[in-house]
């Protein structure tokens, strides 16, 4: 199977793919919503422990976002993805993409408890860093603090 050209257009998917896939974004950035509204007092302050590191971290997120944003609304993630399973290394790089998650959320399970660990699990899971980032980012304070 060849891999899809890049920054081939959504050839083949309807207006209701295309729905769905918006749909998804809003349900994100809402999860993502909730969960500034929800976080511990002063996980927004800039002045903390890591507040430089927040700041970077913050520099390089914001693109990032925009980027998968953009990049989802141009190519089919589903399309991606079966010609990622196509290669050997790509079923390891998807391997290696879910581990690092797991670890990820095994690591804030260990600072935040299982449950709130498990309400970020599958945003995790879905989005990889995309969902992973800011939730260390609202707990990195005590991150730090605790591993540093």
């Amino acid at each position: 199977m060849s891999a899809p050209e890049p920054g081939a257009p959504f050839v083949g998917h309807d207006s209701r793919s295309r729905l769905q896939n918006l749909l998804g974004w809003v349900a994100f950035v809402g999860f993502l919503v909730a969960a500034v509204l929800t976080a511990p007092k002063g996980a927004l302050r800039l002045d903390g422990p890591a507040g430089t590191l927040k700041i970077v971290v913050a520099v390089v997120y914001l693109p990032f976002f925009v980027f998968s944003a953009y990049t989802a609304q141009q190519e089919s993630l589903l399309r991606v993805v079966k010609a990622i399973f196509s290669w050997r290394w790509g079923k390891q790089v998807v391997a290696d993409l879910y581990f690092s998650m797991l670890l990820t959320i095994l690591l804030l399970a260990g600072h935040l408890g299982p449950v709130p660990a498990a309400a970020w699990a599958l945003p995790i899971m879905f989005t990889g860093n995309l969902g992973a980032v800011p939730l260390l980012w609202l707990h990195l304070d005590g991150l730090w603090l605790r591993f540093l």
